[in-house]
């Protein structure tokens, strides 16, 4: 019987933003979540800088959904599928962390938050789709739908982060530079905040871990060190 290396089960909402001067169809994707088990528990969260490829491929609407503006179907939808390459690394990192500090498995759901909510196409610039997003939900008073309010300041940023156990942070380099600059700032301050700084200086973003394993190395001690302050103080 085949068996997944990754069973976590990733659920999500996607949002239809049509734009009618180029007959394209735009996609917001929030509440994104890694469910490690049953338990509806909020353990942690990940803050990054826009949605990678994770997509609900397995609907049969999915296509028509995504792509087709002529799509009659419902506009906004929910979907559950298995994590994309940058949620197995953030998997490995929050695996490693609880049974390194006595748990047999994480126990809960891990949030995944971004700069931007709004879906990069392949080879197109991620700030000039949200910045299309932006336009076109502005009529419609939900350019809030784009970003999640608590990353505005720290102490909301200190404020989201004092229930969970862990929250990792990490961004792609020259994108969203200053609204990620400020979140590295933040995260400073975050006791539970758990980053890997490159050789530039950046918070490594999950996806370098697959490729550079010095990095995913220390985004594994990290997360340990964390969740050991975090049973100190609790």
């Amino acid at each position: 019987m085949y068996s997944r290396k990754y069973p976590e089960i990733v659920t999500a909402t996607m949002q239809r933003v049509l734009d009618a001067s180029s007959h394209e169809v735009l996609l917001i994707r929030r509440n994104t979540e890694i469910h490690f088990s049953k338990s509806q528990k909020v353990i942690g969260m990940a803050i990054m800088t826009n949605p990678g490829s994770y997509g609900f491929n397995r609907l049969p609407t999915w296509n028509e959904f995504s792509k087709n503006c002529n799509y009659e179907g419902e506009h906004l939808i929910s979907g559950t599928g298995y994590a994309d390459l940058t949620m197995q690394k953030i998997i490995d990192a929050v695996r490693f962390g609880y049974q390194e500090t006595g748990h047999i498995l994480p126990d809960g759901i891990v949030r995944i938050v971004n700069i931007s909510a709004i879906v990069q196409p392949k080879g197109k610039s991620a700030e000039a789709y949200h910045l299309r997003a932006q336009h076109l939900l502005k009529a419609t008073h939900q350019e809030l739908l784009l970003s999640e309010g608590f990353l505005a300041s720290e102490e909301r940023l200190q404020a989201e982060s004092r229930n969970l156990d862990f929250i990792i942070v990490g961004f792609v380099h020259n994108v969203f530079q200053k609204e990620a600059k400020k979140l590295m700032e933040y995260s400073q301050n975050v006791h539970n905040a758990v980053y890997v700084i490159d050789r530039q200086g950046w918070f490594s973003h999950p996806r370098r871990w697959q490729t550079d394993k010095d990095l995913m190395e220390l985004a594994k001690q990290q997360m340990v060190k964390v969740l050991l302050n975090q049973a100190k103080v609790k």
